[in-house]
């Protein structure tokens, strides 16, 4: 493959650049962990909260209560996770606790040995790199 040829490069994290385990093992239950003080801290927006909700209201695989309370949030998410449901915006509350555990040292990214040195050639040859979860787009059968 020419790097040169592409103007962007777009991975999935799963399998692709981190070993799938990491994400099963390490990542899944830091968000769980999180889940309680991520909403006490008011840290989602009011149509994210209003999304989320809906969602539980139409889920016929949940049967706890369901309002904006930190608490009924942080189990719907809670329940979610146990499902392994790709719910968009289970991962877009996960990103949040993901990124800001990275940020604050908590979490420390494990890569397959050949990421680094071709996302160091990427950032030389000024390539944009898009990094999503594909699993959020595979609806389940």
């Amino acid at each position: 493959m020419n790097i040169k040829t592409f103007e962007f490069y777009l991975f999935d994290i799963e399998g692709t650049t981190t070993p799938i385990e990491f994400v099963h093992k390490i990542l899944f239950p830091y968000s769980v962990e999180k889940f309680d003080s991520f909403f006490q801290s008011n840290l989602l927006e009011k149509e994210w909260i209003e999304k989320l909700i809906l969602e539980g209201k139409n889920d016929t695989t949940y049967s706890g209560k369901l309002s904006d309370s930190a608490f009924d949030l942080s189990e719907y998410c809670k329940h979610l996770v146990s499902l392994d449901r790709k719910s968009g915006i289970l991962k877009e509350i996960q990103g949040r606790i993901w990124k800001s555990g990275y940020e604050n040292g908590e979490l420390k990214s494990s890569m397959f040995s050949d990421v680094p040195s071709f996302l160091k050639k990427s950032k030389l040859l000024k390539k944009s790199l898009r990094f999503i979860l594909l699993a959020v787009f595979k609806r389940k059968s």
